[in-house]
């Protein structure tokens, strides 16, 4: 739609006929600034592939623009309700997911947040359900693993993973989530093998490289762990290792994840300087 823009011009004049000529007006059709298609193909191209990569922040702002210029494009409040899930905005997205038509990807969605907020009684159950429409949900296969995990059903786990491959599973996901799952054992040696082939399989995947750099940092091989990274990520990399030692118990760890995460940050970071507070 073109908008009608009305500019008044005053016509400059001699003093002597300052109050005989009247201003001129300029009446001008101008049409906004738009967006092609091209453009728009190409940020959506481009959210999608943050996506892809496990850069859930740009994702996100992505798709956020992307709606706001076409609220019923349900490909973007998907790229944007998954993005909100990646962030960890776990309300958020299951809005998101809820406004939307039904699908297997919404079925997905919302599962997904439901046991990361605690509402589904029968985990098990209700992942292996979502999954019967979703085989190559990465996403579901990683949580089953780790609800296998965090009871100790260890071999069950890596079966999982082993299964998402077999089923159509994005293989350097299924492959990372191996190593979160060698993680949580703490066998990082054999976490690190499985988080290399990821990334090499996928090798502008920054989900994948964190990983390896965090399973590094966790070894205490703090050098390796930020090497040839961006300052930024170096210390967020860092927090995020203090984060998993604190949560099993590791605080003489943790606190010097944290420690260090401060001492590489180029500027104050107040998230590691919250973590280390709040061990006392």
């Amino acid at each position: 739609m073109r908008a009608l823009y009305i500019c008044a011009i005053l016509a400059l004049a001699p003093a002597s006929f300052a109050n005989s000529v009247k201003p001129a007006i300029d009446v001008r059709m101008v049409a906004p600034e738009t967006v092609g298609e091209v453009d728009v193909s190409a940020r959506f191209t481009a959210a999608q592939t943050a996506l892809e990569n496990g850069d859930y922040a740009s994702a996100y702002d992505g798709f956020t623009v992307l709606r706001h210029d076409d609220k019923n494009n349900e490909s973007y409040h998907l790229g944007l309700a998954d993005s909100a899930l990646g962030l960890r905005k776990f309300s958020e997205a299951r809005s998101l997911y809820a406004a939307m038509t039904p699908s297997d990807a919404r079925r997905a969605g919302l599962t997904l947040c439901d046991v990361a907020l605690g509402s589904v009684d029968d985990i098990e159950l209700a992942l292996n359900s979502a999954l019967e429409g979703n085989l190559s949900d990465a996403r579901l296969w990683n949580a089953l693993g780790l609800y296998y995990d965090a009871r100790g059903r260890h071999i069950d786990s890596q079966d999982i993973f082993i299964r998402a491959i077999a089923m159509g599973s994005d293989r350097a996901a299924a492959i990372n989530n191996m190593g979160m799952s060698l993680m949580r054992q703490r066998r990082y040696g054999e976490a690190l093998a499985k988080f290399e082939q990821a990334s090499s399989l996928n090798p502008n995947s920054r989900r994948y490289d964190n990983n390896r750099r965090m399973v590094l940092a966790l070894g205490s091989d703090f050098d390796a762990a930020v090497k040839d990274v961006p300052e930024g990520r170096a210390a967020q990399v860092l927090n995020d290792a203090g984060y998993i030692a604190l949560t099993r118990g590791r605080r003489d760890q943790a606190r010097e994840l944290f420690e260090k995460a401060i001492a590489v940050s180029p500027v104050y970071f107040p998230v590691a300087e919250a973590n280390l507070a709040s061990m006392g």
